[in-house]
Parts: structure tokens; C-alpha cells; sequence
């Protein structure tokens, strides 16, 4: 492969990470240690050592990517009116339900 093709990559890597981040938000170890690959992938497309070592951060940050969607997997989906264990709870107001 070319340094060329190794851009376009990173590049779709980079944004494939950060909707991965949008979808899995949160301030976790993976996310703050992904978003700082992101910022070096970006500099690396910018200006790249060589096709290696633009490779080397792609392959870094798509690990990382697969370990936050794993961990957002794991965790339970806590949507709004969700409390552990039971279903959605009932508006709070005296409207009748539709």
C-alpha cells in the first residue's frame, strides 16, 4: 500500500472514531486514551513520518475503538424514566396517558 492510501485510511478511521465517541460518550480511561490517538493520528496525516508509522497509530486507534464499543456494550442502556430492573416509570404529572 501507498502513503497515500495509509491517509485515506486515517483519515476514515478518524472519523469513524469520532462518531464512535459521539455514540459512546463518557470520560472513561479508553475514551480520554482514544481521543488522544485521534489528536496524534491527525498530526501524523498532516505531516507523516512514513506509511508505518501511520499504520502503527490506525491499527492503535481502531483497538481502542473496538475496546470502547465492547465496554459500551457491556453497559447497561439507562435511557430516561429507566431505573435498574424495571421499566420505563410513569410521567410524574396528572396527564392521562394517550
Amino acid at each position: 500500500m501507498s502513503l497515500d492510501e495509509a491517509k485515506e485510511e486515517a483519515e476514515a478511521v478518524i472519523d469513524s472514531a469520532e462518531m464512535l465517541l459521539d455514540t459512546f460518550p463518557g470520560e472513561g480511561k479508553t475514551a480520554r486514551e482514544l481521543r488522544g490517538k485521534i489528536t496524534e493520528l491527525e498530526q501524523e496525516v498532516q505531516d507523516p513520518d512514513s506509511e508505518r508509522s501511520l499504520r502503527k497509530i490506525i491499527n492503535d486507534v481502531k483497538d481502542l475503538m473496538d475496546e470502547l464499543e465492547e465496554q459500551g456494550m457491556d453497559a447497561e442502556p439507562m435511557g430516561p424514566g429507566m431505573d435498574e430492573g424495571m421499566g420505563p416509570q410513569e410521567p410524574e404529572d396528572d396527564m392521562p396517558p394517550f
